[in-house]
């Protein structure tokens, strides 16, 4: 008996008038228009404390901007739940290891 999962084979649908995918209807899929050159953005940055100021268009895309993929802000307090950020009492950097050289001599 073998220890692995067994595997089937997927099955894949032969193209004898060309290359690339059958003819599949797309159902439900919104079209968005793209260009090579545009960025692939950022998904998210938790670092960024400021918007940039010298290119605010960085990750926009050159055919325009669709609202297909837009954030929709839905009103929902019910999820929301408060998190301390208090934190614990940090030493000042400034005295970290300040006795380190008499600490040697010892």
């Amino acid at each position: 008996m073998s220890n692995y999962a067994p595997f089937i084979k997927p099955y894949v649908e032969y193209n004898e008038h060309g290359w690339g995918p059958c003819e599949v209807p797309e159902l439900d899929v919104p079209y968005q228009p793209f260009c090579k050159s545009d960025r692939l953005g950022k998904i998210c940055d938790w670092t960024a404390m400021v918007p940039e100021k010298k290119f605010p268009s960085k990750y926009a895309s050159t055919f325009g901007n669709n609202s297909q993929y837009a954030y929709f802000y839905e009103d929902d307090d019910s999820t929301f739940h408060l998190v301390d950020t208090t934190g614990s009492k940090a030493t000042k950097p400034y005295q970290r290891g300040r006795n380190r050289t008499n600490m040697r001599k010892m």
